[in-house]
């Protein structure tokens, strides 16, 4: 189906949002419901991309920021999001807290492991031996799985590279086959089966006119399907085009899967479970995947959650917020929040979002990320609605200026402790009940 009335509500004002009153909870917006089911439809998620701590800082700050960002995943509807392991070493302690306030919030995790370039063939050993490479990537998946992502942080789902056909991440083809097969060897059918293992998504993805690079890597899969997923990156700029033709694109992913599954059935007689684990169009006038505007890129969701109905059964939006400021920056605008001076404010595409999946939708609901920390907020105080003080109020009053006391709650990396009255707030930290 098609969302015809998206842009005329968004237009018309219809997602608007309330102010926060101090005294009393502030209204929430009324959606429309969707005219049909979504009954057989794609899961959403989002990326997060890497999580930054405090002290190092970075793009996005879950260290700080995990309850709030997990809250607003909530009030989006979407079920999944993709967070950036790196390489998998170094102190993950970031990861697990916020896959454990994920999972509180009923939302799923995907982690992303990147391995070491690989640019020559499986075969060549002019860069190493191929088994030492897959090896040494093997034994950090399975570290993450014994010692990281355990327990309530365990992580649902784990994806194998990001774009290996990317000249910012190159594996070869031949090579990312081996890693593959050396992964579900290594993971999957000893020790960890019940892992959940998802192909890196290949940037692009055409499958068709990148002969150079897919032709060889599909010709040296293994002879056992080394995936539970396999995934896609449909963003295809050169059939989305100048003039930004949604229907073109939405023929192009739908060819394109095609392509694969048939490329699949033929290698192991039915086709493939498919994710797209990033999918996204810019808000920016110009450049890749730019959509125009900010109503022209929630407009594009919409086209794309059409498009990838009964095409893959989940996909992730690029991106949660806006790319920091930085060069090229002003045309990396995927977010579903912007990134301006800290201000993290919602775009109309929060709105399609939440409209698609008939969710609350207020982006004011659980506090913008990382205000209560840029804007000072004694303890991390937090309002009923779970809105994060701001604009200069303490626990509920202005600084020197006695305020209507209201019950809160305080928060530490994502979890909640005690309410209490606000009046009892300065100079007492929170203590968990």
């Amino acid at each position: 189906m098609t969302h015809p009335t998206l842009a005329a509500r968004i237009v018309a004002g219809l997602l608007t949002f309330l102010p926060l009153g101090c005294s009393e909870m502030p209204s929430k917006p009324m959606y429309r419901q969707l005219e049909a089911s979504r009954a057989g439809a794609t899961q959403w998620g989002v990326v997060i991309g890497s999580i930054a701590d405090s002290a190092a800082g970075g793009p996005v700050n879950l260290t700080d920021s995990a309850a709030t960002i997990a809250c607003d995943l909530n009030q989006l509807g979407l079920t999944w999001v993709r967070v950036d392991a790196g390489d998998g070493t170094g102190d993950l302690s970031a990861y697990q807290k916020f896959v454990t306030v994920a999972h509180a919030h009923g939302v799923n995790v995907l982690v992303l492991v990147h391995p070491d370039n690989r640019t020559c063939a499986a075969s060549d050993a002019s860069c190493g031996a191929a088994s030492a490479w897959a090896g040494g990537y093997v034994a950090k998946v399975n570290h993450l799985i014994d010692a990281v992502f355990t327990g309530a942080s365990a992580a649902d789902a784990y994806e194998i590279g990001n774009e290996p056909n990317d000249g910012q991440s190159h594996i070869s083809p031949t090579s990312f086959a081996f890693l593959l097969d050396a992964v579900w060897q290594g993971v999957k059918k000893a020790p960890h089966a019940s892992a959940f293992l998802v192909v890196s998504g290949g940037v692009y993805n055409t499958y068709v006119d990148e002969v150079a690079w897919w032709t060889p890597f599909f010709n040296a899969l293994p002879s056992e399907q080394p995936w539970d997923v396999f995934a896609i990156h449909p963003y295809d700029s050169a059939s989305y085009g100048p003039n930004r033709d949604l229907s073109s694109w939405a023929a192009r992913v739908a060819s394109s899967v095609g392509d694969i599954q048939a490329r699949l059935s033929g290698l192991y007689g039915h086709p493939s479970r498919i994710w797209a684990t990033e999918v996204g169009f810019s808000s920016a006038s110009s450049g890749e995947d730019s959509a125009g505007d900010d109503d022209a890129q929630a407009t594009a969701f919409a086209a794309a959650d059409d498009a990838l109905r009964g095409v893959t059964e989940v996909a992730f939006w690029y991106d949660y917020r806006d790319d920091e400021a930085g060069p090229g920056s002003e045309n990396k605008v995927f977010g579903i929040r912007r990134t301006s001076a800290n201000q993290y404010s919602a775009k109309p595409l929060y709105g399609a979002i939440a409209l698609a999946f008939k969710a609350p939708g207020d982006p004011e609901a659980c506090g913008a990320p990382d205000a209560g920390t840029e804007a000072g907020v004694a303890n991390g105080c937090v309002t009923p609605n779970g809105r994060i003080v701001q604009d200069g109020f303490y626990c509920g009053g202005e600084i020197g200026e006695p305020y209507p006391t209201f019950t809160y709650v305080c928060y530490d990396m994502g979890i909640l402790y005690a309410v209490r009255d606000c009046s009892t707030c300065p100079g007492t930290p929170c203590v968990n009940p």
